[in-house]
């Protein structure tokens, strides 16, 4: 199929079964470190995700009416690829040695946590991955034990804000 999408371009193929492979290996090596190494460094990678989404709006690459990208010289890459997973780590290592369900000032800090990444990533502009980035944090929150009724009124919040927050 790639092959008819891309033109016949046996070449594209090539390209993206070496990514795949390339994909595969990094995450069986990632999949062999114990859960404990990763942890200390669930704050770095956040913020490093942070940083790069601040770079790509000032020096990212433009494609599509977009600036998504930072070109590393091999290849091109996105942080906010990096986000769908350092922003449900990130509130995870917040929330995992506190008590649950979490107070109402520790699920405020969680909810910034969760915004910083999602406002750069929808500045650039990329509503879909930024909505993703922020439903992927919120069930994390979701998950920790919270009430329905606060879950319930959290999103009677959400949906009333909506038209002012779109503008």
């Amino acid at each position: 199929i790639l092959y008819s999408a891309g033109g016949h371009d046996i070449d594209l193929v090539f390209r993206q079964i070496l990514r795949l492979l390339a994909g595969l290996g990094l995450m069986i090596i990632v999949a062999q470190f114990r859960v404990q190494k990763i942890v200390p460094w669930v704050p770095w990678l956040y913020l490093l995700g942070i940083f790069l989404l601040i770079i790509v709006l000032v020096i990212g690459e433009i494609s599509h009416g977009s600036k998504r990208w930072l070109n590393l010289g091999l290849f091109r890459f996105q942080p906010s690829e990096l986000m769908k997973l350092a922003v449900p780590m990130m509130i995870t290592w917040y929330l995992a040695d506190k008590p649950l369900p979490p107070s109402y000032g520790r699920l405020l800090i969680a909810t910034i946590l969760i915004a910083i990444p999602v406002m750069l990533v929808a500045k650039q502009p990329d509503l879909g991955t930024a909505l993703l980035i922020g439903s992927s944090g919120i069930f994390v929150i979701l998950l920790s034990g919270i009430s329905w009724r606060f879950i319930f009124g959290f999103m009677t919040l959400g949906i009333l804000s909506t038209p002012v927050l779109w503008y």
